[in-house]
């Protein structure tokens, strides 16, 4: 599977003609993990800034957006699906399996 050059190109290709429908609970699962990670961002450059929320926010969401893409690009970096996710990973890292499911069902979508 190719990785995507950006998460706005991510999102494109899943909701391209043909994808929509069967991606369309993906998108909405992607997107609402990506407020969730820029509301944890956020919160921490709050306290160690003194720019605007605006700026803030704007920083923040693209900031989880990248996070994300980079994430769900190194899972589908191989030939077949994404490998098991260890427990270690799953406890210490908010966003790792997150991007591994989301990496799990486009393979999965692809390979029907």
């Amino acid at each position: 599977m190719e990785k995507f050059e950006s998460y706005d190109s991510m999102l494109k290709w899943m909701t391209t003609r043909g994808r929509k429908s069967k991606y369309s609970s993906l998108v909405q699962y992607i997107e609402i993990e990506v407020e969730r990670e820029a509301a944890v961002l956020l919160r921490r450059a709050v306290l160690n800034s003194t720019r605007t929320q605006e700026e803030l926010e704007n920083e923040c969401l693209q900031d989880a957006k990248e996070h994300y893409l980079e994430e769900v690009n190194e899972y589908l970096d191989s030939d077949g699906p994404p490998p098991p996710m260890d427990h270690r990973v799953l406890m210490a890292y908010r966003r790792k399996p997150v991007a591994w499911a989301i990496a799990c069902e486009i393979f999965r979508l692809e390979s029907e």
